[in-house]
């Protein structure tokens, strides 16, 4: 399955989702293909290096890097155990949207 990053807004996302599906009725068969918005790929990046909810930790390590980015990562979400102390939250930030 192919992966599409789509940059725009919410609305236009769901626009655009709204068209894909009604061309899948009229031309078939179309290929899988799922669209992301460029948010839920460093979500699902964080998803390796956090134990809990990655989307809550993405919207908590946002609030941080807001206020002091050079905290340790792991002070603000729950990082798997081989990567406690690591980054700091501007580094982790760095790391999944590269």
């Amino acid at each position: 399955m192919k992966k599409i990053v789509f940059e725009g807004t919410e609305q236009e996302m769901d626009n655009l989702k709204a068209l894909i599906g009604g061309i899948d009725k009229i031309i078939t068969p179309l290929p899988n293909m799922t669209v992301i918005s460029e948010r839920d790929i460093f979500i699902e990046r964080l998803g390796h290096y956090v134990s809990d909810d990655a989307e809550v930790s993405y919207n908590k390590l946002l609030k941080q890097s807001e206020i002091d980015g050079n905290v340790s990562a792991d002070y603000i979400v729950m990082m798997w155990e081989p990567l406690e102390d690591r980054y700091t939250v501007t580094q982790l930030l760095d790391e999944i949207t590269y």
